[in-house]
């Protein structure tokens, strides 16, 4: 069947401060569920209660894993450069999710990691050598999020992942099993392979709306092995440092 009402239709990226101006901007949803998703009732906005009128989307629908765009000349909803959101609501009227930002860069990408401008090389040359410096990379927050959807952190064992359905599978420390959808996700699970050990513990965040958990990081963490092993290593060092300082007194004793 198609639902028309689901906690698996997520913000995947936009736009905000396009090079060829605000008729380029854009917002991508996507079905980070196993249904399609009516679209029809569905709300997109900026910052609520402010800025543009919140456009309704009048039908259509998203197969699972599929996304749809929705550009600024359909939605006619005006992104500021800096200082704004964007959500989307359910047809009931409840937000499903939102990302906000900061200052913005000409052709960012915003996804719930934050916008994706890296500071670039720049080649100077000064008397045959050449010396690059980095532009200067604006502090600005990554994301920030709302209250009703909680940011939640999960430390156990990845089982396996579904890669058809972009669902990661964990196994807490309390023999509890967790499904994770990384569909709207921006990290690459081939990344994630290569730098995580899956034999390993490791600390997952994720975004909660509904009955859904999107994935947001993965990070590696220390076992008690880890730990005991990096204290021995501290703890013997100290030792020798201290047998080091009290060399000098034995050879003054036998001299």
């Amino acid at each position: 069947g198609t639902l028309c009402d689901s906690d698996f239709l997520k913000i995947h990226s936009f736009m905000p401060n396009p090079q060829k101006g605000e008729a380029v901007e854009y917002i991508t949803l996507v079905n980070t569920g196993d249904e399609k998703i009516c679209l029809a009732g569905w709300v997109l906005d900026d910052d609520i209660g402010k800025g543009s009128k919140p456009f309704v989307i009048k039908g259509g629908a998203i197969a699972p894993g599929g996304v749809r765009t929705f550009r600024k000349q359909e939605t006619k909803l005006a992104l500021n450069n800096s200082n704004d959101c964007v959500n989307l609501i359910t047809p009931k009227g409840v937000v499903a999710d939102q990302i906000c930002y900061g200052k913005t860069h000409k052709n960012e990408i915003f996804t719930h990691a934050g916008g994706d401008w890296q500071p670039k090389a720049k080649t100077k040359k000064q008397s045959k050598s050449v010396q690059k410096t980095l532009r200067h990379s604006f502090k600005r927050e990554l994301i920030s999020y709302r209250s009703d959807l909680p940011v939640v952190s999960y430390i156990g064992h990845i089982t396996g992942l579904n890669e058809e359905s972009k669902v990661l599978f964990m196994r807490l420390s309390s023999d509890q099993g967790v499904d994770i959808s990384y569909a709207s996700s921006p990290l690459s699970m081939t990344v994630v392979r290569e730098l995580v050990d899956f034999r390993e513990p490791v600390k997952v965040r994720v975004y909660e709306s509904g009955s859904s958990k999107n994935l947001l990081s993965v990070e590696p963490i220390y076992t008690d092995t880890d730990f005991h092993q990096n204290q021995m290593g501290v703890s013997t060092l100290l030792i020798f440092l201290f047998l080091l300082t009290l060399l000098p007194f034995f050879v003054w004793r036998n001299s």
